[in-house]
Formats: structure tokens, C-alpha cells, sequence
């Protein structure tokens, strides 16, 4: 079996609505840019803290959702308000994630 990296998939053509985008955000997993920075993160609205990067805030909603087997849609949105959704899993090699933006919403 060929294994494929993160990432070299093909993207899908459709995109979700504003309505559609906003009840996937409340449901799923969110990382959003601290106003004194830092990342915050949450999970179905439940807030999960403020780390210091991206990736460890990527990570906590990882093993959130791992943990409550439940594995919803995850969001970044930038200082700006620009929403972009992501794939992301676990880096097998170590600690960290790997992810890649699959859509975007500016």
C-alpha cells in the first residue's frame, strides 16, 4: 500500500456557506490568535488554554478530540478574521503536528 504525506491529497471544489462555516466552527476545533499573543484553542465551544504556537495549540485539539472520539472539522482564524480549515494529525515521528490547509475563507 502507497503511503501519502500530508498534504498530497487533492482539495475538494466545495466550499461551506457563512451559515454552515459558523455551526462547523462551534462544533469543531478552533485556534485563534491571542489579542496579547499566543493561540488559543478550543473544542465545541469548551475553551482548552492559551499556548505559546500554533502547533501546540493544533496539538491540544488533537488529543482532545482523540480523547472524546470525536473528530469534528478544525479552523484557524488569523488576526484579521480569516478562516482557514485544516487537516491535521499527529506527527508520528515525535511531538508536533503536521497539518495543511485544505480551505479558506477571507
Amino acid at each position: 500500500m502507497k503511503r501519502h504525506r500530508l498534504g498530497s491529497g487533492r482539495r475538494r471544489s466545495y466550499k461551506m456557506k457563512p451559515d454552515e462555516l459558523r455551526e462547523e466552527m462551534s462544533e469543531g476545533g478552533v485556534v485563534s490568535e491571542g489579542r496579547n499573543g499566543g493561540y488559543e484553542a478550543s473544542v465545541s465551544g469548551k475553551h482548552l488554554g492559551r499556548f505559546k504556537n500554533r502547533g501546540a495549540a493544533l496539538a491540544a485539539i488533537v488529543r482532545t478530540m482523540d480523547k472524546e472520539k470525536f473528530w469534528g472539522n478544525i479552523f484557524t482564524v488569523n488576526d484579521h478574521g480569516n478562516v482557514t480549515q485544516l487537516a491535521v494529525r499527529l506527527n508520528p515521528k515525535g511531538k508536533g503536528v503536521l497539518s495543511r490547509a485544505v480551505h479558506s475563507w477571507v
